[in-house]
């Protein structure tokens, strides 16, 4: 309401700091927020509106509001010439609506990979160079129909045969 009022050419009547304090008597269970607390809030509002977002057309994002689960993982990825595993990438991944999806840090708005979670396996395995491992793959088909983000941020058909991965606990991996 606050940036409503301050911010709306519509309103008039723009509320000072200290009615915007009496505003807010007795809101902390019967008792008030500190003076500075409201103070450095009022201040922090008149000086930047709030703003929606406009609209980009991303869909995607509204995905990642309510994910089933979150966290990071060690994703191992694959050389590109022999297919064989290579170094391992710390990546926070959400899972919704059966799919994973994989990003560099968590501030990121689009996924570095999206792995359907559909028609694909997991399984317990033993790595020797990280702990608490798992693998998705495929029993019906050679590739995993997954796409993912090359270095130059085009979107790509992925191509592995199996994901592995690593869980910081033995409990993470089995959730």
């Amino acid at each position: 309401m606050l940036n409503t009022s301050l911010h709306n050419p519509a309103v008039k009547d723009k509320p000072t700091v200290d009615k915007f304090i009496a505003m807010n008597k007795g809101i902390n269970d019967g008792g008030n927020l500190p003076s500075e607390l409201i103070i450095s809030l009022y201040d922090s509002i008149k000086k930047e509106p709030f703003k929606i977002p406009e609209d980009d057309g991303n869909d995607l994002m509204h995905t990642f509001f309510n994910p089933d689960r979150e966290g990071w993982l060690w994703k191992q990825g694959s050389s590109k010439l022999s297919g064989r595993y290579k170094s391992w990438k710390r990546r926070w991944f959400i899972l919704n609506d059966n799919c994973l999806y994989y990003f560099e840090f968590t501030t990121d708005k689009e996924p570095r990979g999206i792995i359907p979670l559909e028609n694909v396996q997991v399984r317990d395995i033993a790595d020797r160079s990280k702990p608490n491992c798992f693998e998705i793959f495929s029993p019906d088909s050679d590739i995993i129909k997954a796409c993912k983000t090359d270095s130059e941020g085009k979107v790509i058909e992925g191509k592995h045969t199996v994901y592995r991965m690593s869980a910081g606990t033995a409990e993470d991996r089995q959730e």
